[in-house]
């Protein structure tokens, strides 16, 4: 499971995804990237701009698999 969810409006400039893969994959969430901890587990803040964004969450494990889960949310100006 990926939060935030496909289609929420965030009142922020910014919003952090959280979500679980494979252990020590490299997550790549748009122009961010960071390594799974040992469960799995991932948090990486990204920037939103007014309007709809496109967030491209890609998972690569150590094989080279990878998943990919695209979600759209809506920045929403305070």
């Amino acid at each position: 499971m990926i939060t935030p969810a496909d289609g929420t409006d965030i009142n922020d400039n910014t919003v952090t995804v959280t979500g679980q893969t494979t252990p020590g994959a490299v997550i790549s969430i748009n122009d961010q990237a960071d390594i799974a901890d040992s469960n799995g587990n991932f948090s990486i803040p990204i920037s939103l701009s007014a309007g709809p964004n496109t967030v491209d969450v890609l998972s690569t494990d150590e094989n080279g698999n990878q998943n990919e889960v695209l979600l759209m949310v809506n920045g929403v100006s305070g």
